[in-house]
């Protein structure tokens, strides 16, 4: 089987599980530079005559080129899903990609935004004209609950619920993100100002659109936030993947922490974050997914009373909810 024959019904299955275009483009250019090199390098072109060790050559040729071990490790990524798949297709008697481990990658701390920061950020933007009431919403929906740029962009009327936003994330799943009482009031000043300021065009859906009616754009996004950090002060944190640190700033507000949780209930350890987003939004999540998302999917619990009655509630049936 020739290699381009596989990696065309590579791509044709991705498309069947209805993988994002972004998705299907990457795995379709890093599995190219592969197939490059397999024919430049050791005159491969056919699927039974790769080996293990000419992957691993192109990896350590990358690595010799001083490409980081996050970009060598994506593209072992795709090698891999690209060769299981071809084994359970049964073109391949064994997983070729099996043996072969990721480069070790230095731990790396993803700066987030201070309280004072995200203050200063948000409030750059006055909200007097379209544009400005636009940028400054974004910048609160980042900030507000953990939305990925891509997601930003996305976003559509019909996913702006009343009290909360329905999210379109990776692999086509929705999530259900909760709307601060602040974050509820700009996003209804927003939607009017956006509806007169385009009250005699046709525009799409999207939620957030540039002054020509059109989509925003990832690089839009970020000049926006890279404006509003170096005219407050704070560009220190910014650079081109801004809006990214805007999702790990999420975070829960002061009253919903552990400690305020402690001191107004005396409960030492919190119920089980996973059990209250069970409570909440009737999904199970696992605890890894609950740990990364769950601050994100709880920002808009802001009446703390309220939260503290529910928590009560669960600790009391703990045993048996959880």
């Amino acid at each position: 089987m020739l290699l381009t024959d596989a990696a065309k019904e590579f791509e044709f299955n991705c498309q069947c599980r209805k993988l994002s275009d972004k998705t299907i483009r990457n795995y379709g250019k890093l599995i190219g530079y592969l197939l490059d090199y397999l024919r430049e390098q050791h005159k491969v072109l056919c699927l039974e005559d790769v080996r293990p060790m000419y992957i691993k050559a192109y990896l350590m040729m990358l690595q010799e080129r001083g490409a980081k071990p996050q970009y060598i490790n994506d593209q072992l990524k795709a090698f891999k899903v690209l060769f299981r798949y071809l084994y359970e297709e049964s073109y391949t008697d064994s997983i070729l990609t099996e043996r072969i481990k990721n480069v070790k990658q230095p731990k790396t701390i993803i700066k987030t935004f201070t309280e004072q920061e995200v203050k200063k950020l948000t409030e750059y933007y006055s909200g007097h004209t379209f544009m400005e009431v636009r940028n400054r919403l974004m910048l609160m929906t980042f900030f507000d609950t953990g939305i990925r740029v891509s997601e930003l962009i996305d976003l559509k009327l019909s996913q702006v619920k009343d009290e909360y936003i329905l999210i379109h994330g990776k692999g086509d799943k929705e999530r259900v993100v909760p709307k601060s009482p602040l974050l509820n009031k700009w996003m209804f000043k927003y939607l009017s100002t956006r509806e007169n300021f385009f009250a005699y065009r046709r525009v799409p859906e999207n939620v957030f659109l540039s002054r020509n009616g059109r989509p925003m754009t990832t690089e839009a996004i970020h000049r926006v936030i890279k404006i509003a950090g170096k005219a407050v002060g704070v560009s220190r944190d910014i650079d081109a993947k801004a809006g990214h640190s805007g999702r790990h700033t999420a975070h829960l507000p002061p009253h919903l922490r552990a400690d305020a949780v402690e001191e107004r209930t005396g409960l030492v350890q919190p119920v089980p974050l996973d059990g209250i987003l069970q409570h909440f939004h009737h999904t199970a999540v696992s605890g890894r997914t609950a740990r990364l998302r769950g601050a994100e999917r709880l920002q808009g619990y802001r009446d703390f009373d309220e939260f503290v009655k529910v928590l009560l509630s669960l600790t009391v049936r703990s045993k048996n909810f959880f």
